[in-house]
């Protein structure tokens, strides 16, 4: 009975002697149930562990959601009185109370974002990209591995670069953006499309249009790919690719994805929305190229009619307009209305972005 590790009559079989002797004979069996048992322990560990991650992220969301909110229904009371707030006014009263949200680093990080993400489409390009810094060392102080928000700043940052005209620097960033959301464990695929898609377009920017291709063709089938694909991630990703492309002298090609695109957002967004607006100037630049400059020409202003009649003509997307439609009435021979255009797109473009920017030579 010894040697077979069975209890011996010699000694009281209390139960932890019984117990031992048992996990002597079935050792074998033992560290597998052990090894089992610390599976379940560690699968439990980490349960609770997304668990409060997802808890503290939806907290947070939560949080972000209520402020905005807040903020945005003291500018209904303050209109409703007579005080009627401009965008940039009410943007500079929210960066204001961020500072008071020093105690809750994780929404004053994302707030920082969100608002830095606006300065950029107002071409408040200088202000947006301090946002994005102080947003992307508030992540960093709090995450030090890969994680999604971090990897949102530093994309949003290295779309800021791109605007001010400093494309590596852009390159650079959307590449550790990308890498790092992968890493991530809140990878999101659609996310992860759209990453691509800024990278492209910094690449096709800095003239590395074979690469550039490249990265928006696989963005394209990213976002494809997905069962639950929203329809305007697919046109964004066919108008960037149709970019691509009409930039490698690709017309016919191009022009099929811009009709693709305008198609999927008329579904969707109603005619004075900047991402269907945004669609047309890229059709028109299509025709323009392949020298149907009238057909251009009322594309073109269309489109900057449309950005004035919604308050915004000094947004940049009004001087690109701009500086095309000078384009198609210079090819017809139309110089002095062509010099006009060319004069009010530079007058644009200089409030935005300073000298040397790649975009100032192109007037």
């Amino acid at each position: 009975r010894y040697r077979r590790e069975a209890p011996i009559e010699a000694r009281t079989a209390t139960l932890g002697y019984r117990t031992r002797k048992f996990m002597r004979r079935n050792a074998v069996g033992m560290g597998v149930a052990g090894a089992f048992l610390a599976l379940i322990a560690l699968a439990g560990a980490l349960l609770v562990q997304q668990r409060n991650r997802a808890q503290r992220e939806a907290q947070t969301a939560e949080q972000v959601t209520e402020y905005l909110a807040q903020l945005f229904e003291a500018n209904q009371l303050s209109t409703s009185q007579g005080d009627s707030l401009s965008v940039r006014s009410l943007l500079d009263r929210g960066q204001r109370r961020i500072e008071d949200l020093s105690d809750q680093p994780a929404v004053q990080a994302r707030l920082l974002r969100v608002m830095g993400q606006v300065r950029t489409s107002l071409g408040e390009y200088r202000q947006a990209e301090r946002l994005h810094r102080r947003a992307l060392d508030r992540h960093q102080s709090l995450h030090s591995g890969p994680h999604a928000q971090t990897a949102k700043t530093l994309s949003g940052l290295g779309n800021v670069l791109e605007e001010r005209g400093e494309y590596r620097a852009s390159i650079s960033r959307l590449r550790r953006a990308l890498n790092m959301h992968r890493a991530s464990p809140e990878s999101d695929p659609q996310m992860e499309a759209t990453m691509m898609g800024e990278l492209s377009e910094s690449l096709r920017r800095e003239g590395a249009l074979d690469s550039a291709e490249a990265v928006q063709r696989s963005a394209l089938t990213l976002s494809q790919r997905e069962p639950e694909a929203d329809s305007l991630d697919v046109a964004t990703a066919l108008m960037k690719l149709g970019i691509v492309l009409r930039h490698q002298g690709n017309l016919d090609r191009a022009e099929a994805l811009h009709r693709q695109a305008l198609q999927l957002r008329r579904s969707r967004l109603p005619p004075d929305r900047l991402d269907r607006i945004t669609s047309l100037q890229n059709r028109a630049s299509v025709l323009s190229q392949r020298g149907k400059y009238e057909q251009a020409e009322t594309l073109y202003r269309r489109v900057i009619a449309t950005y004035r009649e919604n308050g915004v003509e000094k947004h940049p997307g009004v001087a690109q307009s701009l500086s095309a439609l000078g384009v198609t009435l210079r090819k017809q021979g139309y110089f002095g209305r062509a010099e006009e255009a060319y004069r009010q797109a530079l007058s644009i473009e200089r409030s935005h972005v300073e000298a040397p920017h790649p975009d100032l030579a192109l007037y």
